[in-house]
């Protein structure tokens, strides 16, 4: 036998309207393959498949097969990327999110890190930031380490004067014209090792610099102390009171405070 297929494709909301229609011939005891090309309307579609039999001249019904092709409408996204360099996370991820809808970002330190600004396509310093999605958006949140803050005391400070001896600051009745040393003692009050310096100057009776001096001591452990010694001496030559002004640096020596 020969049978002749028809296959058309029929909207249900327009059932009289067809959107497809192909037709072909093919022999008894074959097969064969079709695929249907068309634009889908906003319904579900029935495809048909007629099949008839070409006998006695004429072509008679064989049969007719159907199949519902149903409209699945994908909404649209937009990609966002979120990046944290180091010291928290975000909430929520990096994904695809629903186009023109608003994202709410959260940024969570870990212990020890405070958060301090959002970049990227989000900004401001606020922990929460409301991102609009109408296109693909990238945001990177900042975290940084919570700063310790550094104590340190100047717990002494000496005079040594040639000639004489030496004796606690403030120290009375030098002899005029000797040579002095200054020694400071400063100590880490932390509970952990931090790099501990100096600065001082020393002022005459008349408002002169005697001796301007500075010193880093390295990193001291925790609770101890260092010595500061001047690295030459200054001269005691006029009569009145000498004034010392001292600052004890602590934390990094590229850093201090």
């Amino acid at each position: 036998y020969i049978f002749k297929t028809e296959i058309f494709a029929l909207p249900d909301a327009y059932p009289h309207y067809r959107i497809y229609y192909a037709e072909d011939v093919i022999y008894g005891g074959s097969s064969k393959g079709y695929s249907a090309l068309f634009t889908m309307p906003d319904c579900n579609t029935t495809v048909f498949v007629n099949v008839e039999r070409w006998e006695n001249n004429k072509w008679n019904y064989e049969g007719m097969a159907s199949k519902v092709v149903s409209l699945e409408i994908v909404p649209a996204t937009f990609h966002l990327s979120v990046s944290v360099p180091s010291g928290g996370y975000v909430t929520p991820s990096s994904g695809d999110y629903l186009a023109y809808s608003t994202v709410t970002l959260r940024a969570y330190p870990y212990s020890g890190y405070q958060f301090t600004r959002w970049g990227g396509d989000a900004s401001g310093t606020s922990t929460t930031y409301n991102l609009y999605m109408n296109s693909n958006k990238s945001v990177t949140a900042y975290f940084e380490k919570v700063p310790v803050p550094v104590e340190g005391t100047i717990i002494r400070k000496e005079l040594e004067f040639s000639g004489s001896g030496d004796g606690v600051v403030p120290v009375v009745g030098v002899p005029q014209g000797v040579k002095a040393k200054l020694h400071v003692w400063g100590r880490n009050d932390m509970s952990i090792s931090q790099g501990m310096g100096i600065y001082w100057f020393v002022a005459d009776p008349d408002g002169g610099i005697a001796e301007e001096y500075t010193d880093w001591g390295g990193t001291i452990g925790a609770g101890r102390d260092h010595e500061f010694i001047s690295s030459g001496q200054f001269d005691l030559n006029k009569v009145g009171k000498y004034t010392t002004w001292i600052e004890l640096l602590m934390g990094t020596q590229s850093n201090p405070e």
